[in-house]
């Protein structure tokens, strides 16, 4: 019973667990309350509790191998999509810049304030422009850090190597936003290249494997130079060729991405709901009360007991 009390949000209440980084003293957990029914009704609640948990970490694990395959599907799509034969450019020279966003110290999480993304916000071809902070800043002072329509923004380091040097395509930001020191901003040259097309190349296939074969790893963070970037290299085909190629792979993920964002969903709700059913075992709502049970004090403090 203690240890499921544990995981409920209630314990962590109780604890006082409100710190960004968790903890714990001994001396406070001797003093923590938690309920202690009488045995038999403690074993009824340990069986209703493992029971429903059983079906419900059941359908996580479907759920997780349904998003498993989903994102092998997207990969195999994208592979094919990209498999471009002939010759190849350096990215740098279809770019009119390339630079690192702003430094700011300790953002804050609403306004005033200029909005600035987070790093959280670009992932392989997928920018979420309501992922931002506020920077009290100057306007005037950082005006070229502001974010254009089709700019191309690259994360420059993550603790997950997975995200570094991963790329979206700034498009109708709801606001004016600059960009962190944490990503980097590329303006493509749109004579050359298809912003969507560059993302497209860029995230997948040989040229994914190119940025990868650059990162670096300092002090636990992966990392990528801008410098680095320029030097890996993309499919050119003529412009019309691109925008094809950019629909096509449009309408063959317009299937996959609502089943996707609905099993994201669905995982999300499975830990609202492994929460929600420990704290209704907790307040005695699981389980029928037998009025034969030996009847015990609804609470016991850790340490006096």
């Amino acid at each position: 019973v203690f240890r499921h009390h544990m995981h409920s949000g209630r314990f962590r209440q109780e604890s006082r667990i409100t710190t960004n980084i968790a903890h714990l003293s001994l001396g406070r957990l001797n003093t923590v309350e938690f309920p202690l029914p009488p045995t038999t009704e403690q074993v009824r609640i340990v069986a209703a509790i493992e029971e429903q948990l059983s079906r419900l970490d059941a359908g996580v694990a479907a759920l997780e191998q349904a998003q498993r395959n989903l994102g092998r599907l997207r990969t195999a799509l994208l592979g094919r999509a990209v498999d471009i034969s002939g010759p190849r450019k350096l990215l740098g020279d279809v770019l009119h810049s390339l630079r690192n966003g702003l430094f700011v110290s300790r953002p804050a999480a609403s306004p005033p304030g200029i909005a600035i993304l987070r790093i959280s916000a670009v992932r392989p071809m997928s920018l979420d422009a309501t992922d931002i902070r506020y920077a009290t800043v100057d306007a005037d002072q950082v005006a070229s850090y502001f974010l254009c329509d089709g700019d191309l923004l690259f994360t420059r380091y993550s603790g997950n190597p997975t995200y570094v040097g991963s790329s979206a395509v700034v498009r109708n930001l709801p606001q004016p936003t600059v960009h962190p020191d944490k990503l980097i901003r590329a303006v493509p040259d749109q004579s050359q290249v298809v912003p969507e097309f560059l993302a497209l190349v860029l995230n997948t296939g040989r040229s994914r494997q190119e940025i990868e074969s650059r990162l670096k790893t300092t002090a636990g963070q992966v990392g990528i130079s801008g410098g680095q970037l320029k030097t890996v290299t993309i499919p050119l085909p003529p412009l019309e060729r691109q925008m094809e190629m950019v629909n096509e792979v449009e309408d063959q993920l317009s299937s996959i991405t609502p089943v996707a964002a609905w099993v994201e969903v669905a995982l999300r709700r499975a830990n609202s709901l492994r929460r929600a059913l420990l704290a209704m075992a907790f307040r005695g709502e699981l389980v029928a009360q037998d009025a034969l049970d030996d009847r015990r004090p609804a609470l016991v403090a850790k340490g006096t007991h």
